[in-house]
C-alpha cells in the first residue's frame, strides 16, 4: 500500500485547531516528499508541511478564474483597503511571473538560434510566446 506525502494530517490539524492547540502540530522536521509552497518573504518560499522545504522565491501567476481572486477584486472595488493592498501585491507578483517567463523564453529562443526580433513580433503575452516557441522548436527539430 502506497503512503501519501508526509505531514498532511499535521498541516490540516494546524490549520483547523484553535490557536493554542495548533502549536502542538508544527511543520515536520523531515522532507514531506511533495512540497506545497507559500512566500515566506520577498526572497524565500517555504513548504506548508515541512521545515526542509525552502527555495528562492518564484513569482506565481494570477488565476483569473479563481474564486479567491474574484472575491478579492470585488472587495477591492468596493473600497476595502486590505483587499486593495492584496490585489496590488498579487498584480505585481503576476507581472514578475510574466517577466520571468518572457526571459526564459528569450533564452530558449537564443539557444535555438531564433531571431529575437521575430520573438518580439510573434508574441504579445506569455501564453502566445510559449505556443510560438514550441512551434519554432519543432520546426528547428524537423530541419
Amino acid at each position: 500500500m502506497r503512503r501519501g506525502p508526509r505531514y498532511r494530517l499535521r498541516t490540516w490539524l494546524r490549520e483547523h485547531a484553535p490557536e493554542p492547540l495548533s502549536r502542538l502540530f508544527p511543520p515536520g522536521s523531515r522532507d514531506c516528499g511533495e512540497h506545497e509552497w507559500f512566500p515566506a518573504d520577498d526572497a524565500t518560499d517555504r513548504c506548508w508541511h515541512c521545515l526542509v522545504g525552502v527555495r528562492p522565491h518564484r513569482p506565481v501567476p494570477i488565476d483569473p478564474d479563481s474564486g479567491v481572486w474574484q472575491g478579492l477584486r470585488e472587495a477591492a472595488r468596493s473600497g476595502d483597503s486590505g483587499s486593495q493592498r492584496i490585489v496590488l501585491r498579487m498584480m505585481a507578483e503576476h507581472e514578475a511571473y510574466e517577466a520571468v517567463i518572457a526571459a526564459d523564453m528569450r533564452e530558449t529562443a537564443g539557444r535555438l538560434d531564433l531571431d529575437p526580433s521575430a520573438f518580439d513580433r510573434q508574441a504579445s503575452n506569455a501564453a502566445e510566446t510559449s505556443e510560438w516557441l514550441t512551434e519554432a522548436a519543432e520546426r528547428v527539430a524537423r530541419s
